[in-house]
């Protein structure tokens, strides 16, 4: 008995709806509907017509009676007053406007100028026609300029009619005969073919296009990808047409003027601010870093430094002071007379474990001095060689740059794209001072190719994401020829740039929403790295033959060099002794001589 009252109760409500959306309701009972459904918070009414005529003037009698929870409401009776409904407290807002033929156009203006910002909201149009044989082709004219406003979301309330309008595939016209056809808004869901133009340009991994083995032409990219998903979903067609980004004529006005025309509704690029295009649903902050130099390896004489450290370098040099004198007096035990010399030359080879001559006369101090030799040799010269070998075989690089102050120890420029500089100049306060100073616009053909092929000679900035993709090419490379820096640049918000008055901006921003919380975004960002090597935008680096060489003969220059001073060195001192001691031989001959001649 319950469940069939109740079933009554519904149905009663139903026919209740229906009869008055196909009977009439008065523009207070549609105000009041479209309040409680769509969970309106403010009302804005706009007539520029006298207030003291027509509907309006009864509309403002009886809407404080009708609305049982008032509403914050912005009332607009002059154009020359309204301003743009900006802010997210405004979003969710009903905007009423009362229109006749005469003030149509004016009207019309007002509208744009009021929900320039908020053209996705909800528009109420309450028209007073005085030929209702004509109400068919008036209402078309006004579907068309709301359409070309952007605003989908139209109702429009007659004579206690309502009527709203189907904009694909072409705009036709639908008088309500129930009010909960204008809630729900499935008639915008299906582009039923709608054909949207959209430019592509050769900008990787967003979007770009390559020829494949079968000679088919494919889109490739993320951002490519996120719209045409979006479209095809929402059953629409899409019609790309080339622009080059990169050509020496193009400017951002040129690219603006040119896809306006057209009917361009998404910009697979981020645009600077501009009042011909808004952004879309910003899913995070992009990271603006630099592509710089990866560490270069150190010089080849330094290897034979680097095994030991200072700390362990002096404990080398007082270990093998402590060997000379430990010799010095076990050598003084037995001679008076002790070559220092020799001495320090039997110290040296202890500690570089190169076998020690042997006493005639063999003792207990002499036993002490080849344990300390094998310990030498086996905790200090095998420590050496091994970690050497080690370094050798792995190679030693200098310290890489993290941060933007680590520039500074360099004195490469930062290449810049000419079309960039405007921005730069923009946040140039908010830069540090060793990014402004270097700065450099060069030719852009130059600064592509060289970015393409990570020419490093120069630093570049990228957006993070084309930043990984230039540097995925060098994925097999033992050593990246480049790096990105830690430390951003700068954040920019990441968006999809789309033509201003685009009508389905709430729905790709939901779409949008949808993709990036799911990962689905993420997945496509991943695939259009990959896309990348398959169109042959580039191609993954290899490492020349020197790279793979472990060692070279260069390595041992350095310790052939000390051989080499210590071989010279070691002649000049047997030359000098030489010639010393035949000099101290004709002194004594010459000593002999005076002796025997004197009488």
């Amino acid at each position: 008995m319950i469940v069939s009252i109740c079933s009554f109760t519904v149905w009663l409500l139903l026919h209740q709806a229906h009869v008055a959306g196909s009977l009439g309701m008065s523009i207070e009972d549609v105000i009041y509907q479209l309040n409680e459904q769509r969970g309106i918070e403010i009302n804005v009414f706009l007539n520029l017509q006298k207030t003291g005529n027509g509907s309006y003037a009864i509309f403002m009698d009886n809407i404080l009676v009708k609305n049982r929870k008032p509403l914050p409401r912005l009332l607009y009776s002059n154009y020359t007053v309204i301003q743009n409904l900006k802010g997210i407290f405004s979003e969710n807002c009903l905007t009423v406007a009362w229109i006749n033929w005469e003030n149509l156009s004016i009207t019309l203006l007002a509208v744009d100028k009021l929900l320039k910002a908020l053209y996705f909201t909800d528009l109420l149009i309450v028209y007073e026609t005085k030929d209702p044989q004509q109400l068919n082709s008036q209402l078309m004219h006004i579907y068309e300029k709301c359409w070309q406003l952007g605003i989908s979301s139209v109702m429009v309330w007659t004579n206690h009619q309502i009527y709203i309008y189907h904009p694909y595939p072409s705009i036709t016209v639908k008088r309500l005969e129930n009010f909960h056809e204008f809630t729900n808004r499935s008639y915008l869901e299906n582009f039923q073919g709608y054909n949207i133009k959209i430019p592509t340009v050769d900008f990787p991994p967003r979007c770009f296009n390559y020829t494949n083995r079968q000679g088919q032409l494919i889109y490739a990219g993320y951002i490519y990808k996120l719209i045409s998903v979006f479209f095809a979903h929402h059953n629409g067609t899409t019609e790309y047409f080339f622009a080059d980004m990169w050509s020496k004529n193009f400017s951002m006005e040129w690219g603006l003027t040119k896809c306006k025309p057209v009917g361009c509704a998404f910009l697979p690029i981020m645009l600077d601010a501009h009042n011909l295009f808004v952004a879309s649903w910003a899913p995070f902050l992009a990271k603006i870093v630099l592509l710089v130099p990866a560490a270069k390896e150190i010089s080849e004489s330094l290897y034979l430094l680097i095994p030991f450290d200072g700390i362990v370098w002096a404990i080398v040099l007082i270990t093998g002071f402590i060997y000379f004198l430990l010799m010095f007096g076990v050598a003084r035990r037995w001679k008076s007379n002790v070559d220092i010399g020799l001495i320090l030359m039997e110290a040296f080879k202890t500690i570089i474990f190169v076998a020690l001559a042997t006493p005639k006369r063999r003792n207990i101090q002499h036993f002490m001095l080849c344990l300390l030799f094998l310990f030498t040799g086996l905790f200090i010269t095998n420590f050496y060689t091994s970690s050497l070998w080690s370094l050798y075989t792995s190679k030693v690089y200098e310290s890489e740059m993290k941060l933007l102050t680590d520039i500074g120890n360099t004195n490469l420029k930062l290449f810049i794209y000419s079309l960039d500089k405007g921005y730069f100049d923009v946040i140039a306060n908010n830069l540090p001072p060793i990014i402004r100073q270097r700065l450099y616009t060069g030719d852009d053909d130059q600064f592509t190719s060289y970015r393409q092929n990570l020419n490093m000679s120069y630093i570049y900035p990228a957006i993070e994401d084309l930043a990984d993709y230039l540097l995925l090419q060098q994925m097999y490379l033992r050593r990246p020829k480049a790096i990105k820096l830690a430390e951003p640049t700068y954040h920019r918000s990441f968006f999809i740039s789309m033509q201003l008055r685009t009508p389905f901006l709430q729905q790709f921003n939901r779409y949008f929403s949808r993709l990036f919380e799911s990962g689905i975004f993420n997945k496509f960002m991943l695939d259009a790295q990959w896309d990348g090597l398959t169109s042959g935008k580039y191609k993954l680096l290899k490492d020349d033959r020197s790279t793979n060489e472990a060692l070279t003969m260069s390595y041992f220059q350095f310790a052939f060099i000390m051989l080499g001073c210590g071989l010279g060195m070691a002649v000049i001192v047997f030359v000098v002794e030489f010639l010393w001691g035949i000099k101290i031989m004709l002194n004594m001959s010459r000593g002999r001589k005076r002796n025997n001649v004197l009488p």
